[in-house]
């Protein structure tokens, strides 16, 4: 029964200091993840004319169509 307690005895300390060090990594973390990210450039889903034109996107005259494909 020694034996039991022991073993039990270090799985606990372990979890305890495996909690520990989790939770002090974080706390000297927290303030590292609390700068303020500069802003873009570019307004968030806007493409700049050269973007477009590397993209080979291209566009078209919309015209009346009698179904769709």
């Amino acid at each position: 029964m020694n034996g039991t307690m022991e073993r039990n005895t270090i799985i606990g300390g372990a979890a305890f200091a495996a909690v520990l060090l989790g939770g002090l990594g974080w706390w000297a973390n927290r303030d590292s993840q609390e700068v303020a990210e500069p802003a873009p450039a570019e307004a968030a889903g806007v493409l700049t004319p050269e973007q477009i034109r590397r993209m080979g996107v291209t566009t078209a005259v919309a015209t009346e169509a009698s179904s769709a494909e």
